[in-house]
This record gives structure tokens, sequence and C-alpha cells, in this order.
């Protein structure tokens, strides 16, 4: 289920749902949009019995993603547009920490291999 609509959605994942097609789903609309589109995912939540599946489901799909500079065949996240973004982005994760918030799966140290100045950050960073 997704409600809201106003880019900033939340997915419901029940316990009865495909747990493989739901994390799918839902790390390419969270990752692959970016945040460009109005009905992308920017939260999940597994109801129940569904939110440790999820986690554990949606990091093992994060860690397949592919971060480059997007012009390359089979990335499905580019960097962020630029370093003032990317460290916006940073301060939303440590408050979320700072929060209580653990990270699942930590992708602030990301660097893309073959482009040491990108700021791409998504790849890793996954929060419950």
């Amino acid at each position: 289920m997704q409600a809201l609509g106003g880019a900033k959605n939340f997915t419901l994942i029940m316990p009865d749902a495909d747990m493989d097609r739901a994390a799918q789903v839902s790390t390419e609309s969270c990752f692959g949009c970016a945040g460009e589109r109005c009905l992308a995912n920017s939260v999940v939540l597994g109801v129940g019995p569904a939110y440790d599946v999820m986690v554990e489901k949606l990091v093992a799909e994060a860690r397949r993603s592919r971060s480059a500079t997007g012009l390359e065949p089979g990335v499905t996240m580019g960097p962020v547009i630029s370093q003032a973004h990317r460290e916006k982005v940073l301060g939303y994760i440590e408050k979320g920490i700072a929060e209580g918030a653990t990270l699942a799966l930590d992708g602030r140290g990301f660097k893309d291999p073959k482009n040491r100045t990108a700021t791409s950050w998504g790849r890793r960073c996954s929060r419950t």
C-alpha cells in the first residue's frame, strides 16, 4: 500500500506480501527514483513480522545496487547533485542516529572507484 503521494511517500508492507518483490520494488523506487518523482517511496514500513524480514531484504537489495556517475550501464543510483546536498543528506543521517535510529547498512564513506570526486552516498545507506 502506498500513502500520501506528495514526495514523502510511505509504503506499508503487510506480513502476507511477497517480500522479495516488495523489497525489489521498494528499492527501485527509493534509490532509482532518487527523490525525482512525486510518487517515489521515501519510507518503507514493514508491519508486524514483516519489519525484520523487510530490513534484511532491503539491505540485501541495497548491497546489490550499483552507484557511479550514472553514465555507465547498470548504475542504479548516481551521485547527489553537489557537495552541499551531500552534506545535507549526511546531516539527515546524523540527525536520525542522534534521535536513536540505527544504520542497517552504512554508506556514508562510499567512494566511486572510477571517480574519486563523486558524491554518491546512497548505495549502502539504509536506516531503521
